[in-house]
This record gives C-alpha cells, structure tokens and sequence, in this order.
C-alpha cells in the first residue's frame, strides 16, 4: 500500500524528522547499514564456547545471545563451540562444534502455507526443533550433494567433509 502525502503539515514534517533522526541514531551507534536493511529471522538463544555469525555484505563477528539473525547470515561455531538460534516462527536450529550453515531463506507467516525455509549445511552436526509448529514440512536443509525435507519435528544431522 502507498502512502501519498497531500498536504505537507506541520505534523508530517514532525513525522519525516523523527524517522530521520532515528535512523540517523542507528547509523551513528555503529549498526552497518546493510545489516539494517536485511531481514531479521531469528535471534541467538546459546552460544557455547564460541560461535561467529557473517551477515551479508558486512564483517564476521562474534556471536551473543540475543543477538539478530538475518537472511542470508552464514554461521559457524568453534571446534568445541555450540550455537542455538531460535526463528521467528517459534522453531530452533542448533549447530554443534566447528559447523557451518547459511540461512538462505526464510518466509514466515500466520499461514503454515505460506511459509518455509531453506538453510544450507556446511560441514558438522545440526538439531532442529519445530516446535510442533505447523509448516515443519516446508523446512528444506541442503549439503553439497542432497536437500533434506523435514517431515518430523525434531531431528539431528551430520554433515561430514566427504558428503
């Protein structure tokens, strides 16, 4: 939906210095601009040791609970590190040590049709958890040679070197 503006009031103009100022704000608090502009899809609930997230156009860092997910943001954790996200559709993924994985998609809605994910598995151990959250069947994992389906609710991969 487009929102014209007809009348440029004295109310808009205050509407319009808010938004700028904050995102101003953000800018000026150090939050890259291109993580701003990706879709958030989850936050970190457990990092383990150590774990290290790479958003899209912006630099690899070190991962905390609470902190965002977004689309497209490759993870990986230490060789004894431990990494669990919880996604904004109620499920979880836990990568276990030296593991790799990107979330490559992610579209959540009320509907359970109009949802799915698809998470690329790099190399290492991986649980997920839906939750009993309907859509679970519309989650893909893939590897270099296969894509999973998930048709349970809860299941743990290993993705060695080799495939």
């Amino acid at each position: 939906m487009t929102r014209k503006m007809r009348n440029s009031g004295p109310a808009d103009r205050v509407k319009l210095s808010f938004g700028a100022l904050a995102g101003a704000l953000l800018v000026a608090i150090g939050l890259p601009t291109a993580l701003l502009a990706s879709a958030v899809v989850g936050e970190v609930s457990n990092v383990e040791v150590g774990a290290f997230g790479t958003p899209p156009n912006a630099e690899r860092s070190a991962l905390n609970p609470k902190n965002t997910v977004v689309r497209d943001e490759f993870l990986e954790t230490l060789e004894r590190g431990g990494l669990s996200v919880r996604f904004i559709d109620g499920t979880s993924f836990h990568l276990g040590g030296a593991s790799q994985a990107r979330i490559d998609e992610f579209v959540f809605s009320d509907d359970p049709d109009g949802q799915g994910q698809l998470v690329t598995l790099g190399e290492g151990v991986f649980r997920f958890f839906s939750n009993g959250k309907g859509g679970a069947e519309k989650i893909r994992f893939a590897t270099a040679t296969s894509v999973i389906g998930v048709r349970g609710t809860d299941f743990v991969v290993r993705h060695e070197r080799d495939g």
